[in-house]
């Protein structure tokens, strides 16, 4: 029973011993291995996000209040706007 016990502690001891001597090129395999299909080189589906930056924001038409709005521009500080857009599935 002792030498199981023994063994294992054995490996446990050498598998920590490893880690610590080789502890940079082990945390540097393991990141190669987590990143390595994480970025592409290019965008190239056809998704389109919206708006460039620089671009100018189209006219809308919502309701505000009770009143009909047509434009963002009364909404921007001098902190700028964030506008978020939810397009329900339910029309």
């Amino acid at each position: 029973m002792k030498k199981p016990i023994a063994a294992v502690a054995a490996i446990l001891v050498a598998v920590v011993v490893t880690g610590a001597v080789f502890k940079g090129p082990l945390r540097a395999w393991l990141e190669d291995v987590v990143a390595e299909d994480m970025f592409v080189d290019s965008d190239s589906d056809s998704y389109d996000p919206g708006l460039a930056v620089g671009d100018s924001f189209p006219p809308i038409h919502a309701l505000y209040q009770g009143r009909e709005i047509s434009s963002i521009d009364p909404f921007i500080l001098d902190k700028g706007l964030v506008f978020i857009a939810v397009r329900s599935a339910d029309w």
